[in-house]
């Protein structure tokens, strides 16, 4: 959720709602190398919905990720973050996309709005691949503290918020 809220101002500047969806896309892609990654559940139905093809088009992904990398190594580092940013810019290029950069800016602020909070765990992440880094040194928000449903409950009135006045405007 605060990956979507990073991308509102990015959704905002541009007059681009869907950024914001993008946005909080991006924020859940440094999970894949965690084995119950929430993109890993994501299901796509083909057809009926009671007999369609289902598909978890990031299932098969995320696998792979956990075989290659621990959870909180280089998939939660600058590096990850500047290489996932600089894929969808080429990818928007190719496609020959006039939003490329729009599209860039909402998957690096999702991304790394990721990493900054993962950084303020007591586990924080490598940064730069060097120990744990942690983004203020003497607090430590443990993952599903009332301080983290807090900042997501914060970060979900700031999307529905932007959403809500971003649907008049149209």
């Amino acid at each position: 959720m605060v990956g979507a809220a990073v991308g509102v101002p990015v959704a905002w500047f541009y007059g681009l709602p869907w950024l914001v969806g993008l946005s909080l896309f991006a924020g859940l892609v440094p999970d894949l190398d965690a084995p119950d990654a929430t993109l890993k559940h994501w299901t796509i139905n083909l057809g009926d919905r009671r007999r369609g093809t289902k598909l978890k088009p990031f299932a098969i992904v995320s696998s792979f990720m956990t075989l290659i990398f621990p959870h909180r190594g280089f998939v939660h580092s600058l590096y990850a973050a500047l290489t996932f940013g600089l894929v969808g810019a080429i990818i928007g290029l190719l496609l020959h996309l006039s939003v490329w950069w729009p599209i860039t800016l909402a998957l690096l602020v999702g991304y790394i709005s990721h990493l900054l909070l993962d950084a303020l765990t007591p586990s924080g992440i490598p940064l730069l691949m060097r120990g744990d880094w942690h983004l203020f040194p003497h607090l430590r928000i443990p993952t599903g503290s009332y301080i983290e449903h807090l900042m997501v409950a914060l970060a979900a009135v700031v999307v529905l918020g932007y959403l809500l006045t971003a649907g008049s405007a149209y």
